[in-house]
């Protein structure tokens, strides 16, 4: 069968290969099995390893449909690019460089190859050019079964697997943008499919809620304190659909990400596409049954289902852009047990803080500057997306503005904007229709919001992380509520809408979002006199006489339902623990109140919260203060916290 297949045929029986058994004729040993592979062979192509596989030119990138495994032995013609022979076995597996042989010469390497035969891939240096690389994958493709509609949601997992060039312990970047920092927090890669659709057939047309096979994975690392963190978050938020040039299932993403160095540089900001690479029959997942295995690389498919080349960047704010390229095997994998076990429509109401890094194009560096506002999340559990999102706030202590959107916001074409796996895992990245805005300027050039517009969240259940915490202090187990971060650049368009005059970059920020409590609830309380006590965390971002980084914290809060005073009790964030008393007040499940100079520290700002569940089982807002005297100090970020009980 094209693409994958055995055959009985493939040794034969020679008259001097048989044995002669005691008493018997000749017995002739059962010929080889042999099986067929259809993949694809990349080659770094005499460049060096530190960008990848960036050449995509024919001779670096070859599709092939010859590929043979007999007796361990795996070999391919390569289209006529030349011979490649590797052992390859069952399971994970090293090899040296006898009797190989590639385009290269030559190879040692590692391989893989799943239990069942169906995919494997191979990652290989070539012996007489050891800082080059190789890489090759094939397999058979999926039965065409597994695309039919099951009457069920289904969710599964997979492991990203490093790049043979790169070896980042991150997926989709470089070592050099945060690929390699300690310690990271890597998510599975999670599809959702729906129950009544068939896994890829993603029916868009003129339906505002498409319902699609979707992908989410994520990446967070924070090492340190201080001006001496590094941290890198990066978001791969993607579909499954059917390609308009091949009539195969393929996927596609957006990744979005950003990387810190140390608090005394400027951020660098991740940008690519991701998409499944075709074998030489332009099948792009491959197992029996099920998907066992499937490779992405930096290439992307537009709107129209078609693909398109492409290359990855990192940008330095206010610096020059490095392309680069991945190729990133990915296997199948359990699926986390808590994953899928709530999946709700509805819509989470909170707010989000940060610190945002503006460039004037020309012009130079201001200040970082805070901003803090409301967040609207809508979850469709139904089409396994998010509606659109929207980030609405401003500087607290100047004059900035900041509308972001994320998600889909009409309907389209548009597929890979944002993904729903559960009520504690979900992404998006901007919207592709509707601009975000700074002071009042929609982010777009030439009319596309796409071009100026590089945002993404996701929830810190899908990257959990402690590395922030203070000792004594956990993260909230909230049940009512999700937090979790979000980062992005928002390019300011010229009157003319064709070039860029001012860039704003968020690093790593962060936003919180849950059901509100009922007004019902909350005047229960009130006429009970009740008095909730909370404990939790503060997550945000701080810009420190110069340098930027997170910080983390802990959270004592006590309020009166009855009269709305309130304690607000901070415990060690960024080194600083004060209490904010007094009269919070309050609309509905939302409350306000401020921060000044607490305890004599020259500090001032203002703290907003709401509560959420049922009878105001939690609480959670956002917060943001700054230095009155001395040097300038000021930090933004969310605070989440649940009764004591």
């Amino acid at each position: 069968m094209a693409g994958g297949g055995t055959t009985g045929g493939g040794g034969t029986a020679g008259g001097g290969g048989g044995t002669t058994g005691g008493g018997g004729g000749p017995v002739v040993p059962p010929p080889p099995v042999i099986v067929s592979y259809a993949g694809l062979f990349k080659s770094t192509n005499g460049n060096d390893t530190t960008r990848g596989f960036v050449d995509q030119s024919a001779n670096a990138r070859i599709p092939y449909t010859d590929g043979m495994l007999s007796n361990g032995v795996l070999s391919s013609t390569l289209g006529g690019a030349g011979q490649l022979t590797i052992p390859l076995v069952p399971g994970n597996s090293s090899f040296g460089p006898a009797g190989t042989a590639s385009p290269l010469g030559p190879v040692s390497g590692t391989s893989s190859l799943s239990a069942d035969g169906t995919f494997f891939y191979a990652n290989l240096t070539p012996v007489n050019a050891p800082t080059q690389r190789e890489f090759i994958f094939g397999g058979m493709p999926v039965d065409q079964g597994f695309y039919a509609p099951t009457g069920t949601i289904r969710l599964s997992a997979f492991t990203v697997q490093p790049d043979a060039a790169l070896q980042s312990q991150i997926p989709f970047i470089t070592n050099g943008a945060g690929g390699n920092l300690a310690n990271p927090a890597v998510s599975p890669y999670l599809v959702v499919a729906p129950a009544n659709t068939a896994f890829g057939l993603f029916n868009v047309g003129s339906s505002p809620n498409a319902v699609g096979t979707r992908a989410l994975q994520a990446s967070l690392a924070i090492n340190g304190q201080g001006v001496n963190q590094n941290s890198v978050l990066v978001i791969n938020t993607g579909s499954f659909f059917t390609s308009s040039d091949s009539g195969k299932v393929a996927g596609a993403g957006i990744i979005r990400g950003s990387f810190l160095a140390d608090g005394t540089l400027r951020p660098v900001r991740i940008s690519s596409g991701a998409a499944t690479v075709p074998d030489g029959f332009n099948n792009n997942l491959f197992g029996g049954t099920t998907v066992s295995g499937f490779v992405l690389d930096q290439n992307t498919y537009n709107l129209n289902d078609s693909p398109q080349a492409q290359l990855a960047s990192q940008v330095p704010l206010g610096g020059t852009a490095v392309n680069y390229a991945f190729t990133q095997p990915v296997t199948a994998a359990t699926l986390p047990s808590n994953v899928g076990a709530s999946r709700t429509t509805q819509t989470l109401s909170g707010h989000f803080g940060g610190i945002m890094s503006p460039q004037v194009v020309g012009s130079g560096f201001p200040t970082p500057y805070a901003v803090m506002g409301t967040a609207t999340i809508p979850t469709d559990a139904t089409n396994n997306r998010l509606g659109a999102t929207t980030f609405s706030g401003s500087d607290p202590f100047g004059t900035n503005t900041l509308t972001l959107n994320f998600g889909r916001s009409q309907a389209g074409t548009t597929r890979i904007s944002s993904t729903f796996i559960d009520d504690s895992n979900f992404s998006a990245v901007e919207d592709q229709f509707k601009p975000s805005q700074v002071n009042g300027v929609n982010i777009q050039l030439n009319g596309d919001p796409t071009q100026a517009s590089r945002i993404a969240l996701v929830t810190s259940n899908t990257v959990p992380s402690t590395s922030l915490l203070p000792a004594g202090v956990s993260y909230c187990q909230c049940q009512y509520l999700q937090w979790g971060y979000w980062t992005g650049e928002l390019d300011t368009p010229n009157a003319a809408g064709t070039g860029v005059i001012r860039r704003d970059v968020a690093h790593i920020n962060t936003w919180v979002a849950g059901i509100p409590t009922p007004v019902g609830d909350l005047s229960t309380l009130a006429m009970q006199g009740a008095v909730g006590s909370y404990n939790g965390h503060l997550i945000g971002s701080v810009f420190n006489n110069g340098a930027q980084y997170l910080a983390a914290g802990g959270l004592a809060a006590t309020y009166n339902f009855a009269n709305q005073m309130g304690t607000f009790s901070v415990i060690n964030y960024d080194g600083r623990s004060f209490s904010a008393t007094g009269r919070a007040a309050s609309q509905g499940a939302n409350y306000t109140f401020g921060i000044n100079n607490p305890q004599g520290m020259p500090i001032a700002g203002t703290i907003n919260g709401s509560f959420y569940g049922p009878m105001a089982a939690e609480t959670g807002g956002n917060f943001a203060f700054n230095s009155t005297a001395g040097p300038t100090y000021r930090t933004s970020g969310i605070f989440a916290a649940s009764q004591r009980r």
